[in-house]
This record gives structure tokens, C-alpha cells and sequence, in this order.
């Protein structure tokens, strides 16, 4: 399905020059433009931008363009995407939150000011929080990727969670970091000041960011009990075997990410013997 779509819109399925419903497609420019138009201008927030009909009342941005075909006109711009945010957990541990991951994409909102003509400015101009305030520092999104279901399609074509602020696992693009989608712990409202009335058009612009092979992240997860046995995201794995995938690992990504989770009475020696090994094959980013 992902193939199919990402076809499509590259030979204009919708219309001319790689266009799709209310999203366009430039390859030579490495850009993707998604109609939008204001919900909002102040309050908290959890999207930046949702599909009509969905979340208006926490987005600065809605539009009638499906996140699938989003989605699909990142593929076709090259982009593979990541992963959402996800917790990991185990017997006898605390589990632990692995914030989303993916290609980088630089956002930009165009849209016409009373008085100035055409501006474009980075996004996160229009978001403010008392650990981000506007202009602070810049806001990065990742190509997380909501996932297809065999069973219901696409789903963030029903939740409509397409350029999130908030984690959520149907967004297709999230900031990379933890982010929660509770009322009472919301990390982002809206720069009032900045955006320009509820119904303006805005046009949100898409670009990978040029480090993006910088910002590839390999990520795994071992579990080690009180008996020396060692699973590695999920599967039960020897010892002898561990240096072997981690050499495949790290070239995944030229960051490499590991959780280790430990049982209470794990033998110090088994935590420092995998620790070692992980080492020498490169991968020293490591949360146990």
C-alpha cells in the first residue's frame, strides 16, 4: 500500500506535477506543500496541523489533505519513515519511553500578511512554552510514520493527528523527544501574536533536512533475568551471538540507542559482560 501511493502521487494521480488531494509535490526542490487554514490562535496545544473534522480545537492548522497522503509524498521524496514513540517494558522492571524516530523534516508555514505581502517563516514561530519560548531555539519534527492497518487503512486518516506536538503513535510527523498528550501536562500553546486570523490560508512546507543521515538512530532493547538469559527486543539471544548483530546494527544508523533492563538480582557480571560487548562493536549509547 505504501508503494502505491508514494507511485501515485509521483505521477500525479490527483492532477499535474506530483499533486494529491490538497498536497503537492516538488522532487527537484525535495518538498512537500500541504494546503491548510488557521483553527486556532491561542490556547494549548497537541497538533500542529489535523485533518478536518478531527482536532481542531487543540491545532493551529487543519486541512482536508489525508495524513496518508502526506505520508506517501514523503516516501516519494526519498524518506523512509521511523517509528512513533513507544514504551518498552519487562518483568521486574520499570518500563521506559522511547521518544519517535525517523528522517528529520524542516517545516515552514507561507501564508499572505495584511500589509507585508507573502512571508514564510519557520514553524515554530507560531508555538511558544515555558521550555520553548518562540524563537528560542528551533523545533525539529521526525517522519515517524503512522502505520497501515490491513484492518481500518491508515490510521491517522481517522484519528487526524498528521504534524503532532504531543506524541501520538498515529501522527506522521512528531517531535522527537517525549511530549504528553495530557491536558494537565501539555508543553506547547499557541504564540498568539504570530499567527494570522482563524480561516487564513497557510501553505505548510515540507523539506528533509540536509543532516538526515546524521540523525539516523538504530534502537533496540535487551532484558537480562536473574538466571544470565538475555532476550534482545523481544527473542531470547546467546552471548556469542550479541557481537555478530551489533556489528549489523550499528551501520543502521549512525547513532546507535540501547536499553537495558535488568532484572533485581541480574549477576553484575552478565550486565557488565553485554555492556562490554556492546562497546567494542560501537554501540555506547546505552540507558540501563
Amino acid at each position: 500500500m505504501v508503494s502505491a501511493l508514494s507511485v501515485g502521487i509521483v505521477r500525479g494521480a490527483d492532477g499535474a506535477d506530483g499533486a494529491l488531494g490538497h498536497v503537492r509535490i516538488d522532487t527537484a526542490a525535495k518538498t512537500v506543500e500541504i494546503d491548510t487554514t488557521v483553527a486556532l490562535t491561542q490556547g494549548d496545544l497537541e497538533l500542529l496541523l489535523c485533518l478536518t473534522g478531527t482536532k481542531e480545537h487543540e491545532s493551529i492548522l487543519v486541512s482536508d489533505a489525508k495524513p496518508s497522503h502526506v505520508h506517501a509524498a514523503l516516501l516519494s521524496l526519498g524518506l523512509a519513515p521511523g517509528r512513533p514513540g513507544q514504551w518498552l517494558s519487562s518483568a521486574n522492571a520499570e518500563p521506559i519511553y522511547l521518544a519517535p524516530a525517523g528522517p528529520s523534516v524542516e517545516i515552514s508555514l507561507r501564508y499572505a500578511s495584511a500589509g507585508a505581502g507573502v512571508q514564510t517563516v519557520p514553524a515554530d514561530q507560531w508555538i511558544r512554552s515555558e521550555n520553548h519560548p518562540a524563537g528560542a531555539r528551533k523545533l525539529r519534527w521526525v517522519f515517524a510514520g503512522s502505520t497501515f492497518l490491513n484492518t481500518r487503512g491508515y490510521p491517522a486518516d481517522q484519528s487526524g493527528e498528521t504534524i503532532a506536538l504531543a506524541n501520538f503513535p498515529n501522527a506522521v510527523l512528531d517531535v522527537p523527544f517525549a511530549s504528553s498528550d495530557s491536558a494537565a501536562e501539555l508543553a506547547f500553546a499557541a504564540n498568539t501574536q504570530a499567527i494570522p486570523p482563524v480561516g487564513s490560508p497557510v501553505t505548510v512546507v515540507l523539506k528533509p533536512t540536509a543532516n538526515n543521515d546524521a540523525d539516523a538512530v538504530a534502537r533496540a532493547q535487551f532484558d537480562l533475568d536473574d538466571f544470565g538469559r538475555t532476550w534482545m527486543d523481544g527473542m531470547e539471544i546467546h552471548f556469542d551471538q550479541i557481537a555478530i548483530w551489533a556489528d549489523s546494527f550499528s551501520a543502521q544508523g549512525s547513532q546507535s540507542y540501547v536499553a537495558i533492563r535488568t532484572a533485581p538480582t541480574t549477576p553484575a557480571f552478565d550486565l557488565r559482560r553485554l555492556q562490554d560487548i556492546l562497546n567494542h562493536t560501537g554501540v555506547d549509547n546505552l540507558d540501563i
